[in-house]
C-alpha cells in the first residue's frame, strides 16, 4: 500500500454511520438507534466528506437529506458492506472447513433513504 495516505481509507465505522444518517434523516435520530453520540456521528461524517472530497448531505432544520454525491456514495456504501461480509463469509468457510457451529450475522435494519 506504498504511497496510500490515511485520507484514502474510508473505515467501516465510516459507513456504517453514513448509512444510518441515510436511513433516519438526522444525526439525532441515527445517534439514537446507533446509542451514539450524535456530535460523534456528525463528526465522523465530516471526517468522511472530507476525505472523499464531496458533500454526502445537505444539513437543514428538519435533518439532512442526502445529495446526489450521497445517493451515489450510498449506493457504494451498500455495496461496499455486502462485499466485506462476502468476504468474511468465505474466509471463515475456508479457513476450517470441518468446524461446526453457528454463525451470527448482523445487518443495518433497513435499506432505503429517509423520506
Amino acid at each position: 500500500m506504498a504511497g496510500l495516505t490515511r485520507s484514502c481509507f474510508v473505515e467501516i465505522r465510516h459507513l456504517r454511520y453514513f448509512v444510518a444518517v441515510s436511513e433516519h434523516g438526522s444525526f439525532r435520530k441515527a445517534g439514537a438507534a446507533l446509542d451514539i453520540e450524535p456530535s460523534a456521528i456528525s463528526r465522523r461524517i465530516r471526517d468522511l466528506e472530507d476525505r472523499i472530497g464531496a458533500s454526502l448531505f445537505h444539513r437543514h432544520s428538519g435533518g439532512v437529506s442526502p445529495t446526489v454525491a450521497g445517493q451515489r456514495f450510498l449506493r457504494y456504501a451498500l455495496a461496499e458492506a455486502s462485499s466485506i461480509l462476502a468476504t468474511a463469509l468465505g474466509t471463515s468457510v475456508q479457513s476450517d472447513a470441518r468446524r461446526k457451529g453457528t454463525l451470527l450475522l448482523a445487518f443495518f435494519p433497513r435499506w432505503r433513504l429517509a423520506t
